[in-house]
């Protein structure tokens, strides 16, 4: 295109001489510091692009409606309230940025041009969607982010050759009572595609993922998609699933961390392949009854309001993963040493009175987390008996007010992963010695005045943490430079 570009001039107005170049395609006037254009813009009736953004315009002259040949118009960040009368006979407008100024609304005009394909509104002060939107046959892309809607309504149905729309950053409220009772095809489409209803293949599962999205029901919709595998309703502000959930037979993951669940249904005990159910921070005092005839291999409780374990937890016997810390409990069932094949268990921070001896049969445990118990003034709680977890890879026990460690700690041949942050060591642990295979050793926010010279022995160690322990030896320029300059001095 035959182009002036005067964009970051510092111009305060526009030269007259550009309005004698009535040849020009294209007109670039961005990042100037212009508060008006003059009505001889309409003298350039060849232009297809102008660009004016960037500027301190406060209005747009009535002159830019008579450029029959106009085919793209930025004028983001500026200072718009409104747009010309007229607009409607720029037929040939296929782009329209308006984004970043202070528009409520728009002209009908809008309406009429019917090869707009791209428009955005983003960062105005829209208060709905306007209605003159709805009449652009042609519209693929429509951005209203950061505005003030609250609602989309039923009318974008008709917007059939829409292919992109962002709304993120409005205070939208879904559902909307304007989406009950769907019977357009089209508009349940429109619903899949953009509220995250169609299901997707995440990390080989059909997914619909709902994460976020301010929810305080379960769309109906969700649940016309019985194929789906693996359902995200994380972080919304359920208080309820419902029954409906049971026609989702094919459904593998499940999540629901993070809303205001008091109760799950019974139905979810209906759902054979089901391997994954996550209701971390919720408010949930039990499972559902029959929970002990899915197949799950995941099982997370997090933060929530157990005071004690379910006996049917104790039948799940395919679980690997179990996550129930941050919980009131103060004991486990006997029965819980069925579960065999648990190699993940996460216990941090409830309320044992002691050990509960029953993890120590769970032989085949490769990963334990413990943190945080309140264990101050109370005999060590890590029993001599915890030697007997030969699989152990991972331990935590950051932050439980430990002096000491169990003999048998240094029996645990495979741990790799130690953590005792922030307990109340003076020195190094002498069994974290015989930890031959331990690569990552976090001892931060400790007592610890000097490191032992047999730390060297641990020759797969990769990852020290120390900090946070009033050390005096190895002197600071040694630690520094880090773990392997630690272990070679």
């Amino acid at each position: 295109l035959l182009t002036i570009d005067l964009s970051g001039k510092g111009l305060t107005s526009v030269p007259a001489e550009v309005f004698d170049a009535t040849d020009i395609e294209c007109l670039v006037l961005s990042n100037n510091r212009l508060t008006s254009i003059p009505k001889e813009i309409g003298q350039l009736q060849k232009l297809r692009e102008l660009n004016l953004d960037h500027n301190l315009l406060t209005q747009l002259p009535q002159a830019i409606t008579t450029l029959p040949n106009l085919q793209r118009i930025n004028v983001s960040y500026n200072k718009l309230e409104a747009l010309p009368d007229g607009i409607s006979r720029l037929k040939n407008l296929q782009y329209l940025d308006l984004s970043w100024n202070g528009l409520e609304s728009l002209p009908d005009g809008v309406g009429e041009l019917e090869q707009l394909t791209c428009l955005h509104i983003t960062g105005n002060r829209f208060t709905s969607v306007p209605d003159t939107i709805m009449n652009l046959s042609n519209i693929e892309k429509l951005d209203l982010s950061r505005n003030r809607i609250s609602r989309l309504p039923l009318t974008l149905s008709r917007l059939a050759k829409l292919k992109d729309m962002n709304i993120t950053g409005n205070p939208l409220t879904y559902p909307s009572t304007d989406f009950e009772n769907l019977t357009d095809v089209r508009l349940s489409n429109f619903l899949l595609n953009f509220l995250g209803l169609k299901p997707k293949v995440v990390n080989g599962f059909l997914t619909i993922d709902l994460n976020g999205k301010g929810l305080t029901s379960v769309p109906a919709e969700v649940f016309d998609a019985t194929d789906v595998e693996r359902l995200v309703l994380s972080n919304n502000r359920l208080t309820s699933i419902p029954e409906e959930i049971g026609q989702l037979q094919k459904l593998r993951e499940l999540k629901l961390k993070n809303n205001l669940l008091t109760q799950l249904p019974q139905v979810i005990s209906t759902l054979p392949n089901l391997q994954h159910i996550d209701v971390t921070d919720n408010k949930l005092e039990t499972l559902p009854g029959g929970i002990s005839r899915l197949q799950l291999h995941e099982l997370y409780v997090p933060n929530n309001r157990f005071k004690k374990i379910p006996e049917e937890v104790c039948s799940l016997l395919q679980l690997n993963t179990f996550y129930v810390g941050y919980n009131p409990l103060k004991c486990f069932p006997d029965k819980i040493s069925q579960l065999t094949g648990l190699r993940k268990m996460h216990m941090s921070r409830c309320q044992f009175d002691e050990f509960p001896r029953q993890v120590l049969q769970l032989q085949g445990l490769e990963e334990l987390y413990m943190a945080d118990w309140a264990w101050e003034g109370k005999p060590s709680p890590v029993p001599e008996g915890i030697g007997r977890l030969k699989n152990l890879q991972v331990l935590d026990l950051r932050e439980s007010g430990l002096e000491c460690l169990p003999d048998s700690v240094g029996e645990l041949v495979q741990l790799r992963y130690l953590d005792i942050k922030g307990n109340r060591f003076t020195s190094v642990p002498e069994q974290v010695m015989n930890l031959s295979n331990i690569k990552k050793l976090i001892l931060s926010h400790n007592r610890i005045s000097c490191l032992p010279l047999n730390l060297s022995r641990l020759a797969q160690l990769e990852d020290m943490n120390i900090t946070g322990n009033p050390l005096t030896y190895p002197p600071p320029d040694v630690r520094k430079k880090g773990t392997a300059a630690i272990m070679d001095f």
